[in-house]
């Protein structure tokens, strides 16, 4: 279905600047004629106006979902160096493991009597 608008809502409609219309009118891809007060009038197609506008829903929605997983990306990398942080300092406090100076009592008796 076509209708007739003025040049600013043609643009809104279309989702493009006023100068981008009035190019396409000097090309010839958009009809229009001028109103007894010398204004644009544009001939819309709702039809591709709606279709145009699932489009970039669904690339706005695709965005949306490339954004939300790179913030969950970035959170998960943050978590994973805390941890990393966390298991170090742990590791930092473990206290450093040494022979035992003494040697148990078993081979101590058992070293006596053999000797």
């Amino acid at each position: 279905m076509i209708v007739k608008m003025e040049l600013v809502d043609a643009a809104k409609t279309l989702g493009i600047t006023v100068d981008g219309i009035r190019k396409r009118i000097k090309r010839g891809t958009i009809k229009a004629k001028k109103n007894k007060s010398g204004r644009w009038v544009v001939d819309v197609d709702q039809e591709s106006t709606k279709d145009k506008h699932k489009d970039t829903d669904k690339e706005q929605s695709s965005n949306l979902l490339v954004q939300s997983m790179q913030e969950q990306i970035e959170y998960l990398r943050a978590e994973n160096e805390r941890k990393d942080h966390i298991i170090m300092s742990f590791t930092n406090k473990l206290p450093q493991l040494a022979a035992p100076k003494e040697k148990s009592k078993f081979w101590s008796r058992f070293k006596r009597e053999k000797g």
